[in-house]
């Protein structure tokens, strides 16, 4: 019994002396690991932030745009963005018929033609330091010469610009708007006719924040038109100014906008016509109410022109109210010049100086049924087009615009006294002409690049000298429809 007993103790002991040792070792090991772990886990993970610090640090970076659509333009630029080139082009194929239809030799007819051509290239140097265009138009050169816009601008500073070249005088809100995005087929009549003309070479200086709360430009400019060198040494004084008073405030009326411009000009003795061939006071589709050059009485077809003599001042106010898909404009201008009537071809004076009167305005009133009139830039701006990082291209959706302007203009012209002997009898274009005009336009947008329109304006003249299209037709029924495309 106590041999057996002391086997059972002995193997018992035994197997309760090696469990507790091996559960010491396995403590042991626990423990140890449990304690290494903690530091190791530690400096692997450092290890691996420096592995992927390095790993970061040679990668190669994600490469730069350099050629795309951007903000709705086509674009080609650096890989450090030191320069950016916009390539553009516009084309405009119009159609005009009247009613009732011209029928005398020379008067328009119906027809089809190319209105605008234009290649164009704009961009911007040194990161947006300087910024220039050239453009020019093979429909319809201007003075003999293809160059429509050819400027380069030096951004100074948000409110200082410098502006040379042959570019948009700074007249009116609907002349610094390009003919794009114009809302009927052309500019109004008024702005036509009574503003200064479209564009011209000289030097401007503009600027403002960039807000638009507050926007100013004058230069000076030749005075005698697109493609003329300065004709007399004299110069033209052109400037403009806008506030968007609400521009800090609530988003619907941040965009309205009121301004005001002024032209001052002397011009002697560059027998240039006033307006442009073949006349003054044109329609939209260019026929002409006031005639600048007439034959004389004399029976040997003796030319003659009125042309600027002296003071020519203007005066426009502007207004734009665009809320939500409503949008209201409005513009005058007021013009007073001395003028006289010259022999063409010599330039010689026929009568002494005459006076020039005029006043008259537009108002209008869009809606966009369907889309956004965000799909074209605000008018009278005027902005350099520039590359945004990260902006959404805009959606290839259809926005269609619907018109109504009236238009009153008076224009009052009183020759000067003959010059000695006069065969060539009482001046044929003195006298006062009233205007004015109902107009409708419908613009279909593709994006702002494809643009689909139709036009009619209801023109009334009345004068004893108007250029009538026949005897008694004072009325002149424009339809007009343009399919532009803009890139």
């Amino acid at each position: 019994m106590n041999g057996s007993t002391f086997r059972w103790t002995s193997r018992t002991g035994v197997a309760l002396l090696l469990g507790l040792l091996v559960t010491r070792g396995a403590s042991a090991r626990e423990v140890a690991p449990d304690s290494r772990s903690e530091g190791g886990r530690i400096r692997e993970l450092e290890a691996r932030v420096r592995a992927l610090e390095s790993r970061a640090a040679t990668a190669p970076a994600t490469p730069p745009v350099t050629a795309g659509r951007n903000n709705g333009l086509f674009f080609l630029r650096s890989s450090d963005g030191a320069f950016t080139l916009f390539p553009t082009a516009r084309m405009q194929i119009d159609a005009y018929a009247y009613s009732p239809a011209f029928e005398a030799p020379g008067q328009p007819r119906a027809s089809v033609f190319l209105r605008r051509v234009r290649p164009e290239l704009l961009g911007s140097l040194f990161h947006e330091r300087v910024d220039f265009m050239l453009a020019g138009d093979f429909a319809a050169p201007a003075n003999g010469q293809a160059t429509t816009d050819a400027f380069v601008i030096f951004n100074v500073h948000d409110w200082l610009h410098v502006q040379v070249g042959q570019f948009d005088l700074p007249f009116t809100m609907e002349n610094r708007t390009s003919d794009r995005v114009i809302d009927f087929m052309e500019r109004s009549f008024t702005v036509r006719n009574l503003g200064t003309s479209t564009k011209e070479p000289g030097l401007m200086l503009w600027g403002g924040p960039r807000s638009r709360l507050f926007y100013y430009s004058v230069g000076l400019f030749n005075g005698d038109g697109i493609n003329v060198r300065n004709l007399d040494n004299s110069f033209d004084v052109v400037g403009r100014i806008f506030v968007r008073p609400f521009a800090a405030g609530a988003a619907a009326l941040s965009r309205v906008q009121v301004g005001a411009s002024g032209s001052f000009g002397s011009h002697r003795d560059t027998n240039q016509p006033i307006g442009a061939a073949p006349g003054w006071l044109s329609l939209e589709s260019g026929y002409p109410l006031f005639r600048n050059t007439y034959t004389g009485a004399d029976g040997n077809g003796t030319a003659i022109a009125v042309v600027p003599q002296g003071d020519v001042a203007r005066v426009a106010a502007e207004v734009n109210v665009p809320i939500g898909p409503v949008a209201f404009r409005a513009e005058g201008i007021w013009l007073k010049g001395d003028v006289a009537e010259t022999f063409f071809a010599s330039g010689l004076p026929l009568r002494g100086v005459g006076s020039l009167r005029a006043l008259g305005g537009y108002a209008q009133l869009a809606f966009w049924p369907i889309g956004t009139s965000r799909v074209l830039s605000d008018p009278g701006v005027g902005s350099m087009p520039r590359f945004v990082a990260g902006a959404q291209t805009p959606p290839d959706g259809f926005n269609l615009q619907l018109v109504a302007r009236a238009e009153y203009d008076r224009v009052d012209y009183q020759s000067g006294a003959p010059l000695g002997a006069n065969q060539q009898g009482p001046s044929q274009v003195a006298g006062a002409y009233t205007y004015w005009s109902a107009g409708f336009s419908a613009n279909l947008w593709w994006t702002r690049h494809v643009r689909l329109t139709l036009n009619y304006v209801a023109n009334h003249i009345e004068g004893a000298t108007a250029n009538l299209p026949s005897p008694g037709q004072n009325f002149i029924h424009e339809f007009g429809a343009r399919v532009g495309l803009s890139l």
